[in-house]
């Protein structure tokens, strides 16, 4: 890894620096952290919105859901198209969608 190359030998990698490897991590970190809070955020549902345990179990599979369809969609674009578009997109819809769970109380949409 100390010289960027592949196997090969022929062409570098800039992906496989350490810079990139270091910033996946770190992306990778932040993502899981949200399965980290899951409790609190469950506890909040059920204390706050007064959603039942079921509606919160609910909930959660929905997000799990969503980020399984997501990764395999990021998988499958991640070839095709190019690394900062898919980023800034993902990012887009990330914010946006958070956002609008931010105002939203009912079960039925926030689900």
């Amino acid at each position: 890894m100390a010289d960027d190359m592949t196997d090969s030998g022929t062409t570098p990698i800039i992906f496989d620096g350490w810079r990139s490897i270091s910033y996946a991590v770190f992306l990778a970190l932040v993502g899981y952290s949200v399965m980290v809070t899951v409790p609190v955020l469950s506890t909040a549902l059920v204390n706050s919105l007064g959603f039942s345990e079921e509606q919160v179990g609910r909930v959660w599979g929905a997000d799990l859901g969503g980020l399984s369809i997501g990764a395999i969609t990021a998988a499958l674009c991640l070839a095709r198209m190019n690394r900062r578009h898919l980023v800034m997109i993902s990012v887009v819809l990330c914010i946006g969608a958070n956002a609008l769970c931010m105002y939203t109380v009912d079960y039925g949409p926030l689900l």
